[in-house]
């Protein structure tokens, strides 16, 4: 959060964070702003960078981290870790969009280090429509044959 009070006003900072040509630079600083409302303008603008998404899935407001889950730029393991969330307005958009991205990269994150990501990929695999019986089976015995 920004330490000091911002010097434009906060219908300015708004409009800014809302604005689709505003420059990467810009709205990630805005993702830090102290105005929920102007994280959350961030949040639903279509030009915000995918590393400004991963930051603002990890603000402490529910809509802020909500309006991530639902952003078509927001990364696999972004939504991996929003999908995680107890707070079903934020991991139901989240898993449904998991469910959608394409096998090939859902199989890489089963490989990852990290067994939270991990574990969430192969249950996103086995529950995905477009996985074959025979790609399940494959991926399940990956999994137990990984080394924790």
């Amino acid at each position: 959060m920004l330490s000091k009070p911002p010097l434009i006003a906060l219908d300015e900072r708004v409009r800014l964070a809302s604005d689709p040509q505003a420059s990467h630079e810009l709205l990630c600083r805005l993702a830090n702003d102290p105005s929920v409302s102007v994280r959350f303008h961030v949040a639903q603008n279509r030009s915000t960078h995918p590393s400004t998404l991963a930051c603002l899935a990890k603000d402490y407001n529910y809509s802020v981290r909500s309006l991530i889950a639902c952003h078509p730029r927001t990364p696999t393991s972004v939504l991996q870790f929003l999908a995680q969330s107890r707070h079903a307005f934020i991991a139901t958009p989240a898993r449904a969009r998991l469910l959608s991205t394409p096998l090939e990269e859902l199989k890489m994150y089963v490989q990852y280090p990290d067994e939270d990501i991990h574990r969430f990929a192969l249950h996103t695999i086995l529950q995905h429509p477009d996985a074959s019986p025979a790609l399940k089976i494959r991926v399940a015995l990956q999994a137990s044959n990984r080394k924790p």
